[in-house]
C-alpha cells in the first residue's frame, strides 16, 4: 500500500518512508496501516487500541484506561517517523476522537 512518502509491505510488515524503513514493531505496523487504510478519516481511540489487541480488550485504569496506551503508542510511532523525517506531521489527533492520517495535498 501507498500513501504518498509511505510504503507499506505487507508481507513483511515493514514501514517505509521515503524509502527508508521506519523500523517499527508489528503492533505499531498494524497502527499505521489502519490510519492510512482511513486516509482523512479520524479513527477511534478504541478503534486503534482494538487493532493492537482484539475487540474489547480492556486495561489501564478506568472505563477509558486504554486511551493512555493509544497515545503512547502513536508517541512511539511519531518519534520513529521522525528520526527519519524531522518534518513528518501526518499524524493528526483530534483529542477525544483519535487519530487520522493525513490527506496529501
Amino acid at each position: 500500500m501507498a500513501c504518498g512518502k509511505l510504503r507499506l509491505n505487507s508481507e513483511t510488515s515493514r514501514t517505509y518512508w521515503n524509502q527508508v524503513d521506519v523500523g517499527l514493531t508489528f503492533g505499531e505496523y498494524k497502527i499505521v496501516n489502519l490510519l492510512a487504510s482511513n486516509v482523512g478519516r479520524y479513527v477511534t481511540y478504541r478503534a486503534v487500541y482494538d487493532c493492537l489487541h482484539y475487540e474489547g480488550f480492556i486495561a489501564g485504569t478506568g472505563e477509558d484506561g486504554y486511551r493512555a496506551n493509544v497515545r503512547s503508542a502513536i508517541k512511539r510511532i511519531r518519534n520513529k517517523f521522525r528520526s527519519c523525517d524531522p518534518a513528518f506531521d501526518e499524524i493528526k489527533n483530534y483529542t477525544s476522537v483519535g487519530y487520522c492520517w493525513c490527506k496529501q495535498s
